[in-house]
């Protein structure tokens, strides 16, 4: 038998002989969890905040409360808890991640539902398993996928719904990716004569962060031309051959445009002044 103990008086909410005797607002809601000759766990389906009292059992005509063993007191809140979600402390593009979402609940078999929130642009597989702890339960989802570069700093949200509600948490992933939109420019007045000096940038996206700037120039795989973010090509002369750069990090490299540096002739009509002469 369980007792509960609510305003100076004792009344039984659940008798495993005789159901007659139960306070009328435990009627139906009130059975054994967990039962054995020296176990028995008492369950309340359907907790209010009515049920934050104290409890304690009777067995074989012997109750805990006559032994001065104490009493059980229940609290009960009006919020659901909020899941706790755990991820790969950083993720690669390309491979695949898994994002854990879990809650521990009192509730009754399919009483709640776990979610992904998705704020990535990847897809995903879910699996779930609910594994009962004594009177509780504990859900787990795994989310499987694999990110793109794109995800890095955004939020995976999972959302869990109970019976009285729904509640969430946030986690922020962190992807790493190799360098990306790669691109060579030119730096400052495109009106370049013959002998001035030209700077070339050179700029990646990546994380980690880039390690190496090459430079080179020419057409096909291109001679060797410098390192660092940004060269000057000093004194430069007509005609000039493309330049361009790459891009590495720890895990990739990449390449960007090629450009072509307008240079023009300090002496464009020489070729005609020696046929006049």
């Amino acid at each position: 038998m369980w007792y509960v103990y609510d305003q100076d008086q004792h009344h039984v909410i659940f008798d495993s002989h005789n159901a007659a005797p139960l306070l009328a607002r435990y009627q139906n809601r009130t059975s054994l969890a967990q039962g054995t000759n020296y176990i028995c766990s008492l369950r309340i389906d359907n907790v209010t905040s009515e049920d934050g009292k104290y409890y304690y059992p009777r067995v074989n005509n012997r109750s805990a409360y006559d032994m001065g063993l104490g009493m059980v007191k229940i609290n009960v809140i009006d919020f659901p808890l909020r899941p706790s979600i755990q991820g790969q402390g950083v993720m690669v593009e390309g491979r695949l991640s898994v994002v854990t979402c879990q809650t521990e609940h009192t509730c009754s078999s399919g009483g709640v539902t776990v979610k992904l929130n998705r704020r990535i642009d990847s897809t995903y597989t879910k699996t779930g398993r609910q594994n009962p702890i004594k009177t509780k339960a504990k859900v787990s989802v795994d989310f499987t996928f694999t990110p793109k570069y794109v995800d890095d700093g955004k939020g995976i949200l999972c959302e869990v719904t109970y019976p009285n509600g729904p509640t969430s948490r946030s986690l922020s992933i962190n992807v790493n990716y190799p360098p990306k939109n790669t691109t060579a420019a030119l730096l400052g007045d495109p009106d370049i004569q013959e002998g001035d000096n030209v700077t070339l940038s050179c700029n990646s996206k990546a994380y980690p962060d880039i390690r190496t700037y090459l430079w080179f120039k020419g057409m096909g795989p291109g001679g060797p031309a410098g390192e660092g973010p940004e060269i000057t090509l000093r004194n430069v002369t007509w005609p000039m051959e493309p330049y361009f750069c790459t891009a590495q990090n720890t895990l990739g490299t990449g390449k960007s445009n090629r450009v072509v540096i307008p240079v023009k002739r300090m002496y464009p009509d020489i070729g005609n002044v020696k046929r006049m002469i």
